[in-house]
């Protein structure tokens, strides 16, 4: 078993999941913190039985991207089809979650066994907030009307525990409190800690806390952004009306397009202007003014962006981007002798080897002096 942990975090968010019994009506903000879903992988069996996949963590140098992605083990069938399951689960102290059976669980921990066929892995658990799980099955019905998804980007459920596993170091003992996020979750990164620790940056803590559900007047709070059009937009402006809607706004599912369309027939809208701000990648900010708008709406917002640039393996390219370039760096440099001071910052003192790397030139590579002219 893995050592005891305070704090686990939402895969897809990166907020806190909440041990039920730590939540107060003081609280009202963080009791969606406490609903978790565990995600895994099941395969049908040789026998027509559902049985979870089994995980094993990669020995070093078995794949390009060893140190993400733990390893399938192999007792799945190589043509049997994989899905994601989702059981419900009860958070409990020092990091252990209770299964509706009784079972109690380590999420985000794969037992090291070497990969052997006679020894058996385990399954592998990821925990989410059910609200988040929710924001993610409404971007995956979005997904599904794109004419062109961009390649291994989140179409499924089944691609999106591929994107997630696959963000688990896989080459290294023990256990981890959260998923690496090649943006790191848009903000909150002081606060996850071993403990969630709000003040230590609490506009980040404050919007990560939102639930990004049940949002009260959601079209009202849209519209009330909504501004008169002026005089010289209305000359120039042509084009028929922006339309603001969820088939354009996906995240904004839930807007009352009756009211929509009332507002529409009671003035002169800028909706194109409105269309622009809503656009905005700032808008997932709390600290971002220029809409008028509620952090449950931002965090949404923010969670669907999240979701919107994951990508199978974008945490192990990443890595081997930044290794390739500094391997690629180290190979200008020299096999031996100091490195060089920044131009402009005076000489390197004399090499003591004198082999022309960094201190005077060797005899060899000194360029000779000019002709004496006759």
């Amino acid at each position: 078993m893995p050592p005891s942990r305070d704090q686990i975090y939402c895969c897809i968010c990166g907020a806190p999941t909440i041990d039920p019994g730590y939540w107060t009506p003081d609280w009202p903000r963080k009791k969606w913190l406490t609903d978790i879903i565990l995600l895994t992988s099941a395969h049908v069996t040789r026998e027509q039985t559902e049985e979870l996949d089994e995980y094993y963590r990669a020995r070093p140098r078995a794949r390009p991207f060893v140190e993400y992605a733990p390893s399938l083990g192999p007792a799945a069938p190589p043509d049997s089809p994989q899905r994601c399951v989702r059981l419900e689960a009860t958070h409990k102290d020092y990091g252990l979650f209770t299964l509706p059976s009784g079972e109690e669980v380590v999420p985000l921990y794969v037992e090291y066994r070497p990969l052997r066929q006679a020894e058996r892995g385990s399954p592998l658990y990821l925990p989410v907030h059910r609200a988040c799980l929710t924001v993610a099955d409404r971007y995956i019905e979005s997904a599904a009307l794109a004419p062109a998804p961009m390649p291994d980007s989140i179409t499924s459920t089944r691609q999106l525990w591929k994107v997630l596993y696959r963000r688990m170091p896989g080459s290294v003992g023990g256990c981890v409190w959260e998923l690496p996020e090649p943006h790191d979750y848009f903000g909150g990164a002081l606060c996850r800690n071993v403990d969630w620790e709000a003040g230590d940056d609490p506009a980040a803590a404050m919007l990560h806390e939102q639930c990004p559900l049940q949002i009260t007047n959601i079209t009202e709070l849209v519209l009330g952004n909504l501004k008169a059009r002026s005089a010289y937009s209305t000359a120039v402006a042509e084009a028929p009306e922006t339309d603001i809607s969820p088939s354009t706004f996906p995240w904004l599912w839930d807007l009352d397009m009756d009211l929509m369309r009332e507002k529409r027939k009671s003035g002169d809208w800028d909706w194109e202007g409105l269309a622009r701000q809503l656009s905005l990648s700032a808008i997932c900010e709390s600290g971002d003014a220029r809409l008028d708008l509620p952090l449950q709406l931002r965090n949404r917002c923010r969670i669907w962006r999240l979701l919107e640039k994951a990508r199978v393996d974008d945490i192990a390219k990443e890595v081997f981007q930044r290794r390739a370039e500094h391997w690629h760096w180290r190979a200008f440099l020299p096999s031996n002798g100091p490195c060089p001071p920044p131009a402009g910052r005076g000489s390197c003192p004399p090499s003591s080897t004198n082999d022309g790397h960094y201190g005077p030139p060797s005899a060899h590579t000194r360029r000779p002096p000019p002709p004496e002219l006759s």
